[in-house]
């Protein structure tokens, strides 16, 4: 039988870090937020080997005076809460007083710091021991380094990833500081070269323009509400700029950045109808809140927040955002790829069969008819399966139309089918690129000149990382400084001008990802972002060749009926069910 047992004072203080110190962003986290609190108006921060061996930071805030720093390593000392109401309306960015010394259980931690008027001092921890208290003369502020973290926790070392991958969540952790807090100067340096040098700026709308480029910033649409329970400023960019997940969407609540369902659901909802369902808009809400009516003790690393009164935030935050948007944009319901994919067939053969029970005569469209023209009898036959269950191979077309742009009708001996024509050609392309994939490489197509392309200091480590599976595709893309691609070469399926956004979803996609992938599970996934990209969209106008093009290497390759993202390709009709709904059985 085990008996209850208080754990030692060593044990308790690692395992109590481990809460806090995950990695070398948790401890940058840390020390940057404490220079922020401590009203710093500089803060250089300096890295070796992706902060494994080594993390500097130095500020020019307050500072601690002397004789506090014999307190600074124990757990829950701290100058920013005094009383238990302080807690439900916190001010700073820390307020817990166990960063410094769960840091220092796991490492080795040299402080020194001055105030103004007084002279500085130096203390020292390793491994949770500290040294004696010893003055030294040192400006007004703080530098903290952290050397050899997880020294004495090799376990804890072993879970950690690359060095790129460390320091890429880092440029994360500092992009989204810089940006909650522009009026503050930043710098990033990593095995001494610089990475971020990021000048004071008065408006967010500039130091987001350091980050995501100059066009950019350029064309967010400024939104501002103010009442006396809330504030926010939304900057949200055209709708062209969606991406495939919410990483572009930066939300902070008095200069917190958080990870919030509640605000990215109102972003969201706002959105709905003027962007393609799937596609993420790009947005950086500052939102200003009474201390009292938010709980930011919900999350170790204090990324999620509780509101009092979420109702109302919500409701502010979706009526002013999709007012705005409705006098920006012409409003346009995008319902038919919303539900499961039996609702999405379901809906669409309902809507097929109203559009033929409201036309009197059908309408061609002149120079969209493929060869053979559709006037060809129907043949009565036992009828098509239900969606889903049509065999692989196609019947003989004898004529092709294309319906608003968007579906191809295709007669066939039992009726018709339709086809969403980008999806059809999504999934041509996805088998077509999987056979040159499994036989060698892409072929590609090379520019003269470069194409350029924006990014942040995470994209280029992205790139660099990955490269062999870009090549695997066709594309020759190089870093071209620290934040910005140059791209040699594209594959052939797609054009130039899909490239950058191509490029886009797929670091955004490599970048989410939180646990390792087989090379071959990824190239899969990149081909299907491929085939997606360069497929053909929804309103677009096909000439006759494209059209038989595009049904007859749908049927030379017996496609599935779905494309790679779960969208149906194809469904049917028959015309005893033309029949029926016309009344003649």
């Amino acid at each position: 039988m085990s008996h209850i047992r208080r754990l030692p004072r060593e044990l308790a203080e690692k395992i109590a870090a481990g809460e806090v110190v995950e990695r070398p962003a948790s401890v940058v986290k840390e020390l940057v937020e404490n220079s922020i609190d401590a009203g710093a108006s500089r803060i250089v921060i300096e890295l070796e080997d992706g902060g494994t061996k080594s993390i500097s930071v130095a500020d020019d805030g307050e500072g601690i005076a002397g004789e506090d720093l014999a307190l600074i390593f124990e757990r829950h000392s701290t100058s920013k809460i005094k009383e238990l109401d302080d807690l439900y309306a916190v001010k700073t960015l820390g307020f817990r007083g166990e960063a410094l010394s769960s840091i220092a259980a796991v490492s080795r931690v040299e402080l020194v710091s001055a105030t103004a008027g007084r002279e500085g001092a130096r203390v020292e921890a390793v491994g949770g021991e500290k040294s004696e208290v010893k003055p030294e003369g040192v400006p007004v502020g703080t530098r903290i380094s952290v050397r050899d973290l997880f020294f004495n926790t090799p376990a804890r070392k072993k879970f950690l990833k690359k060095q790129s991958t460390e320091l890429g969540r880092i440029t994360d952790l500092i992009q989204n500081l810089a940006m909650a807090w522009p009026r503050i100067h930043f710098e990033l340096s990593h095995n001494h070269r610089k990475v971020f040098l990021l000048p004071a700026t008065e408006d967010v709308r500039e130091r987001i323009g350091q980050f995501f480029g100059a066009e950019l910033a350029r064309d967010l649409i400024d939104i501002s509400h103010g009442d006396e329970a809330l504030g926010f400023r939304a900057l949200l960019a055209p709708r062209q700029h969606t991406r495939a997940n919410t990483r572009s969407q930066f939300i902070f609540v008095n200069h917190r950045y958080v990870r919030d369902s509640l605000l990215h659901g109102a972003i969201m909802q706002a959105y709905r109808g003027f962007i393609e369902s799937g596609r993420y808009p790009v947005a950086f809400l500052f939102l200003q809140i009474d201390p009292a009516e938010v709980d930011v003790n919900v999350h170790p690393s204090k990324l999620e927040i509780r509101f009092r009164n979420s109702s109302q935030v919500y409701a502010t935050l979706l009526s002013a955002v999709r007012a705005e948007l409705e006098k920006t944009w012409p409003h346009t319901a995008l319902t038919m790829d919303e539900g499961t994919l039996d609702e999405r067939r379901a809906r669409i053969r309902q809507k097929i069969g109203d559009f033929f029970l409201r036309s009197e005569k059908p309408t061609r469209q002149t120079g969209l008819w493929g060869p053979g023209g559709a006037t060809s009898e129907h043949p009565q036959g036992p009828g098509f399966p239900s969606a889903g269950g049509f065999p692989a191979a196609f019947l003989p077309v004898r004529g092709v139309m294309q319906l608003h742009n968007t579906f191809l009708i295709e007669e066939t001996d039992e009726g018709f089918r339709i086809s969403d024509q980008h999806a059809l050609h999504e999934r041509v392309l996805f088998h077509e690129i999987g056979t040159k994939l499994r036989e060698s490489s892409i072929g590609s197509q090379q520019f003269l000149s470069p194409l350029m392309m924006a990014v942040t200091e995470q994209d280029v480590l992205t790139i660099e990382e990955h490269g062999e599976l870009f090549s695997r595709v066709g594309l020759d893309v190089k870093p071209a400084g620290p934040r910005s691609l140059a791209i040699h070469a594209v594959p052939q399926v797609l054009s130039p001008e899909e490239t950058p956004a191509f490029i886009r979803d797929v670091l955004d996609r490599l970048e989410e990802e939180t646990e390792e992938k087989p090379f071959d599970e990824r190239l899969e996934e990149l081909a299907a972002a491929l085939a997606c990209r360069a497929a053909v969209k929804a309103g677009q106008a096909l000439s006759g060749p494209e059209i038989e093009s595009i049904v007859k290497r749908a049927s030379d390759a017996k496609v599935q009926e779905t494309c790679p993202h779960g969208r149906p390709t194809t469904l049917y009709f028959t015309v005893a069910e033309l029949e029926k709904r016309f009344g003649r059985k």
